[in-house]
């Protein structure tokens, strides 16, 4: 599960299968596209200048389209709040650690994790979210 934090990077990893568009939970964008209209011209842009320049156009716009229309898009300048810088280096960040067991200090944290949530939650929990192999991703 991944948050992203750039529209059109976020976008062209997905179309060049980088990340599967099912991980993503949302993605932080600069962009303040109140409207389809505004959503469109977006789309031209980074289609003819912008980071997905050469890609299939067909493909950005069927995977940009789905991210709206899945609610995936989250626009702090939508709402008056300026956008937060994103980490420095990173367009994407895991919610949960891909890889669990090659650290550990990721280790510890990721049992420590697990004994609070069934602490907390009890036997309620499903027991995907405290599968660790569920989360065994490449990263990217």
């Amino acid at each position: 599960m991944k948050i992203g934090f750039s529209f059109g990077r976020c976008v062209k990893d997905i179309v060049n299968n980088v990340v599967n568009i099912d991980d993503v939970v949302v993605i932080i964008t600069r962009t303040n596209m109140p409207n389809l209209e505004s959503f469109d011209k977006v789309i031209e842009e980074y289609l003819f200048w912008g980071p997905w320049e050469g890609m299939d156009s067909v493909q950005c716009r069927e995977v940009a389209k789905q991210l709206w229309d899945s609610g995936k898009l989250h626009q702090p300048r939508r709402f008056g709040q300026s956008y937060a810088s994103r980490p420095t280096g990173l367009h994407w960040m895991d919610l949960f650690p891909s890889v669990v067991d090659q650290n550990p200090a990721v280790t510890d944290a990721w049992n420590n994790y697990r004994m609070m949530l069934m602490l907390a939650h009890g036997q309620d929990i499903p027991q995907e979210n405290l599968d660790e192999n569920e989360y065994k991703r490449s990263q990217h």
